[in-house]
């Protein structure tokens, strides 16, 4: 396991340190709670346009463009991107080390840049606000692979909990919700489904 070079400084607030973590040329940072479905291998020439990229947006279960801003109030108020450091992509370039730099002082001083943030005064500091804050034009809104993302009020559920209402099973490595394929990666959300996935992938392949 690959050591974070400054130490763990807890949670989101190590985020900036993948980019001198990583051993490689070219990196795709995950989240951890995703399960791919299907190949993402060609998701490879469409990163390498830019020497850093961040998935925007997301999709409901249905492979439709989530039309909710429940989750996404502060950007909506600050007019910035709706980025999901979910699937992250850069190269190790100038403008990727700048980027990384730029997200480390956001988490070193947050207590001060979200008082210039409108509705963020009481917000506690997380990657996907802080890549908004920092992206500037590496983003290309709606262009490339976006994240379904099993959240409520995007699937259009009663409950958080999407497993006591809708019906999933993985096929041929194909992870399948209400009888629709799933493409790319699958934030599931609910953490005490990971285990259950992890059997469910090992019986079936």
């Amino acid at each position: 396991m690959k050591k974070l070079p400054w130490g763990n400084t807890g949670g989101w607030s190590n985020d900036w340190q993948v980019y001198h973590a990583s051993p490689f040329h070219e990196t795709v940072k995950l989240e951890a709670d995703m399960v791919v479905s299907g190949p993402v291998d060609h998701w490879w020439t469409l990163f390498r346009k830019q020497p850093l990229w961040t998935s925007t947006g997301c999709r409901t279960q249905y492979n439709k463009v989530a039309k909710t801003r429940h989750y996404r109030k502060i950007f909506d108020k600050n007019n910035l991107p709706d980025v999901y450091n979910a699937i992250t992509y850069w190269r190790v370039s100038r403008e990727a080390q700048e980027f990384f730099h730029r997200v480390r002082k956001c988490f070193d001083n947050w207590n001060e840049i979200k008082m210039h943030i409108q509705g963020a005064q009481d917000e506690i500091a997380n990657t996907d606000l802080i890549y908004a804050l920092n992206i500037d034009d590496c983003v290309t809104p709606g262009d490339g692979p976006q994240i379904v993302h099993m959240k409520q009020h995007v699937l259009g559920t009663l409950t958080e909990d999407w497993t006591k209402e809708l019906i999933w099973e993985i096929d041929n490595g194909v992870f399948r919700i209400n009888g629709h394929n799933q493409h790319g990666f699958v934030h599931y959300n609910v953490k005490n489904i990971a285990q259950k996935l992890g059997t469910y992938y090992d019986k079936k392949n």
